[in-house]
């Protein structure tokens, strides 16, 4: 399983699994013990991969995917003491423990309380996405030479129907012209034309 198979549901608590995208909704088996499955006919702005969340820095340039997070509280940060009963600034402290340099003013205490939430059920129920290899810079140099090298096989083969397509068709004018070469009365005398002959002889 990988992180983007996880998503947050708004409005419900804990995290699912996403099976499959029906007719009548999302295919979801909770992140549990349990494991209950359903399907939960909600819009898709309110069910987030949890690949697609990042927590914001002190640089506005700068996000730090979720996953990457996850992996340095599984590192050296568990915050097993850490919950809802746990004083603002003690959350803050932990938070920075983790990213020195998060952005307080968009990550708030009650949405680190949910990471570290969701840290725990992934740790608990699916430890192995915790170990995602992370694509280095020649693996994001590969995906983008493969990405170029598809872009000018498309653009080739583009060109190569529009050559084919010049090549098999006339304009009206020289299509005329070529009839008028080939045509019967070009080719054929007629009686009239024979006796000219003749007589010019």
């Amino acid at each position: 399983m990988l992180l983007r198979d996880i998503i947050s549901v708004k409005g419900t608590n804990g995290l699912f699994k996403l099976l499959k995208v029906t007719r009548g909704g999302l295919l979801l088996e909770t992140l549990d013990e349990e494991k209950k499955k359903a399907v939960k006919n909600i819009n898709f702005s309110k069910a987030t991969p949890l690949d697609n969340i990042a927590v914001y820095t002190k640089s506005e340039t700068v996000a730090i995917p979720l996953i990457d997070i996850f992996k340095k509280i599984n590192k050296n940060k568990d915050p097993k003491t850490i919950d809802s009963k746990t004083p603002i600034d003690q959350i803050k402290d932990y938070m920075k423990s983790v990213l020195s340099d998060y952005d307080e003013n968009k990550l708030h205490p009650s949405q680190i309380l949910k990471i570290i939430s969701w840290y725990k059920i992934i740790k608990k129920y699916s430890p192995e996405i915790l170990k995602e290899k992370e694509k280095t810079t020649k693996d994001k140099t590969e995906e983008k030479d493969k990405e170029n090298k598809t872009e000018k096989i498309e653009e080739l083969e583009i060109k190569e129907k529009n050559e084919l397509s010049k090549k098999f068709s006339h304009p009206k004018e020289k299509v005329n012209e070529i009839n008028n070469k080939v045509s019967p009365k070009n080719l054929i005398k007629t009686p009239v034309e024979k006796d000219n002959d003749k007589s010019e002889k």
